[in-house]
């Protein structure tokens, strides 16, 4: 059997002192396990902790990037030519149906709920392909005449650049070629426009509403007929100046029309005829008053002749 160090007896020489000095100097000393369990304890609990908070933090971090980014998805969507998105507001599973008139055009429109409209050349109209049990809401950028089919209970609404129009059994013309001023012109009934600054109005027939860069700037009393003649083919014409003319005619027909000197200034009496080809179109304008027209790369010059 083998011996342990600790049975072995010790002489009263001085060798076997020094020798058991030695060996019990070198015994292992007690160990506290309880102790050692605590400390390892300790880190393994502090390390969880830190892994927790740790987590929590990226969950929270990860929740708010959701956030921000369906909040931006649904404030800044947009479509490819920029203009906001309206018909995004429509659920998800509504088909909807976009129609862009084409340059030196018009185009009649049936919605699914039997309203007519009659849109200008350029004009794009965004609706869907059946209303849902809500508003009836439409996009429209250009120029349309509406003749709407009333229902109390599912409000006609017609949204473009900044403002709506919400119709109370109504027929109107709308202009929102150019995003920073639009006008709405009301044959019969009555509709509510209302602006992204808050501006509101309630408007009567023959009236003219001016919309400028998203408020409502001014109201007068107008001949509808003036401002409806384009569905018959030819513009009314009775004092409007030569520039503001080609103006109309440059949003109409997609190209650049301007006027150089004080021929701007001429006033126009009489009818315009709308015809496909814009350069047709401003050569009658000589039989209006005496003009040179000059074709540019970028579009043409008016001047006197």
């Amino acid at each position: 059997m083998e011996k342990k160090l600790s049975d072995f007896k010790y002489d009263d020489t001085d060798v076997d002192a020094k020798i058991k000095e030695f060996n019990d100097s070198c015994q292992p000393a007690e160990v506290d396990n309880e102790a050692i369990k605590f400390r390892v304890f300790s880190k393994i609990r502090k390390k969880e902790k830190q892994r927790y908070r740790l987590m929590t933090a990226m969950s929270i971090a990860a929740s708010l990037v959701a956030v921000f980014v369906l909040t931006y998805y649904l404030t800044f969507s947009k479509n490819e030519s920029g203009t906001s998105l309206y018909a995004k507001s429509q659920s998800a599973d509504i088909e909807m149906c976009t129609v862009t008139v084409p340059v030196g055009e018009t185009q009649t429109i049936t919605l699914p709920d039997g309203t007519k409209m009659f849109a200008n050349s350029r004009t794009t109209v965004v609706y869907p392909k059946e209303f849902g049990n809500g508003e009836r809401s439409i996009v429209v950028k250009g120029e349309a005449l509406i003749d709407v089919v009333h229902d109390a209970k599912h409000p006609f609404v017609v949204k473009s650049d900044g403002y709506e129009i919400r119709d109370v059994g109504t027929k109107f013309d709308i202009n929102s070629y150019n995003s920073g001023k639009a006008h709405v012109v009301l044959l019969e009934g009555i509709v509510e426009v209302a602006t992204q600054t808050n501006s509101r109005l309630r408007m009567k027939p023959g009236q003219m509403a001016t919309i400028l860069n998203s408020d409502i700037d001014e109201v007068n009393n107008v001949d509808v007929d003036k401002y409806t003649s384009w569905t018959k083919g030819y513009l009314s014409l009775d004092g409007e100046t030569l520039s503001s003319l080609v103006s109309d005619l440059s949003q109409y027909y997609g190209y650049h029309i301007s006027c150089k000197g004080n021929i701007g200034k001429s006033q126009l009496y009489g009818k315009l005829l709308l015809q496909h080809d814009v350069k047709a179109v401003i050569s009658s304008l000589q039989a209006l008053v005496p003009l040179k027209v000059s074709y540019e790369a970028n579009g043409s010059v008016i001047s006197s002749k």
